[in-house]
């Protein structure tokens, strides 16, 4: 197999990348992305290395009648 050109990451789409390289079948999409890496010789993209396990950002749950509000004391309005 040649790739003559590409625009686009294989870690955009690492199931479908290995499979196309290996003929395996693959369920998961992190388990396919730390084969890539050796299949494609390109290295994971900062974005990708932990998105697995990602740090919680935001824990503020708001009930949909008050999201209204919960915005609006956000932004500060």
């Amino acid at each position: 197999m040649t790739l003559i050109a590409s625009t686009a990451s294989p870690y955009k789409f690492p199931r479908v990348v290995v499979e196309a390289i290996t003929d395996q079948m693959v369920a998961d999409d992190f388990e396919t992305v730390e084969q890539l890496n050796p299949l494609s010789q390109v290295m994971q993209p900062k974005v990708v290395v932990g998105l697995q396990e990602p740090a919680i950002c935001h824990s503020l749950l708001v009930k949909t009648k008050e999201m209204q509000t919960a915005v609006e004391d956000y932004l500060d309005l």
